[in-house]
């Protein structure tokens, strides 16, 4: 674990803090609360003892797990009392702050486990699912400013505690959930209102940290389906040309939109016009009533699929409130880690 101080350097640092540099010391690598705007640092548990000038009151085993990655394991096999009863089975067995292990760094680690693509080594196996491409495509307009459904997650809480809030919440357990079975994924999200923004793109399945980056984004401005229809094309291109991933694309909206056919259908044929399979397409409307827009992209997408078993599985849903759409996002998660079949939820 860490510990947090208010940076030494304070008075003058912006961006880069020049009184971070002694070992188990680092200027903030995310900010944090309640006073975000305070700089601070971030101390590994020997160097927070040694800079308060107090002997560590903990027992030497502790002081050695506490130099540990704390990282842990995300697959859905382990039992959820298992951290309390076996950690040094399912947690990173790397060093805190460790550089990112490569997967040919496993002979030097012993062979064993696995090498997240986050760049953390396991010593557990999973048998995993093939490898997807995740485009996450969110709305935010002004609208998603509206506080009838809010986040669970303590951090967006904070931060976004409105609809946004609530999309951004659903979207960290889904890619929670499909990490538990598939670590080699690759993530990219884009953020709309009239015009879109491609927040990242082709990014390592590592969900806290991509939360992290998805927390950039606030509501504002009208809405045009159009922009991240073209962006998510780009992005395909961009990130797939080894041709090793299916890709699944979720389109999330709490409002209407216009977009044309024409750009729809780009997007859906981006991957099969260069002899890839076909994408798999899910709209889904939040809050309120049902979307003719976001249904017409439903019924776009399935009837191109030209009968692939994974793009036919493409759909559209309403979810309704915050606790529906959280529900709705993991099943589809674990549609994927089932093979590709997506359960009928009612909403």
């Amino acid at each position: 674990h860490i510990h947090i101080m208010p940076c030494e350097d304070a008075a003058t640092c912006k961006d880069e803090c020049t009184m971070s540099e002694e070992d188990g010391k680092r200027h903030e690598t995310c900010k944090y609360g309640p006073n975000e705007d305070l700089p601070k640092d971030e101390l590994t548990h020997e160097a927070f003892w040694r800079t308060i000038r107090f002997k560590d009151p903990c027992a030497l085993d502790d002081q050695d797990e506490f130099k540990l990655c704390p990282i842990k394991c995300l697959s859905d096999d382990h039992q959820p009392n298992e951290a309390s009863t076996n950690p040094s089975e399912f947690c990173c067995t790397g060093p805190l702050w460790h550089e990112a292990f490569q997967q040919s760094d496993l002979v030097q680690l012993g062979g064993g486990g696995h090498i997240h693509s986050s760049g953390h080594h396991f010593p557990c196996l999973h048998p995993g699912s093939a490898p997807l491409h995740h485009v996450l495509i969110v709305d935010r307009s002004s609208s998603m400013r509206n506080t009838d459904d809010k986040p669970t997650l303590p951090t967006l809480q904070y931060s976004h505690n409105h609809r946004l809030g609530a999309v951004l919440d659903a979207c960290f357990r889904y890619l929670s959930k499909r990490a538990g079975k598939a670590g080699n994924d690759l993530v990219s999200f884009i953020a709309f209102n009239k015009a879109s923004t491609v927040v990242f793109q082709g990014q390592q399945l590592d969900p806290s940290a991509l939360l992290q980056r998805m927390s950039c984004i606030r509501p504002s401005g009208s809405t045009d389906f159009s922009p991240p229809l073209v962006d998510a094309a780009d992005v395909i291109e961009a990130v797939e040309s080894d041709g090793k991933r299916d890709c699944v694309v979720i389109f999330l909206s709490d409002g209407e939109g216009s977009f044309s056919d024409a750009t729809l259908r780009q997007l859906l044929q981006s991957r099969t016009q260069r002899g890839q399979a076909m994408l798999r397409f899910h709209s889904i409307k939040f809050g309120g009533g049902h979307s003719a827009q976001l249904q017409r992209m439903a019924h776009i997408a399935k009837q191109g699929s030209a009968g692939d078993q994974f793009a036919s599985q493409s759909s559209y849903s309403l979810s309704v409130d915050s606790i529906t759409l959280a529900e709705h996002f993991e099943a589809l998660a674990s549609s994927l880690n089932k093979g590709g079949f997506m359960p009928t939820l009612s909403t």
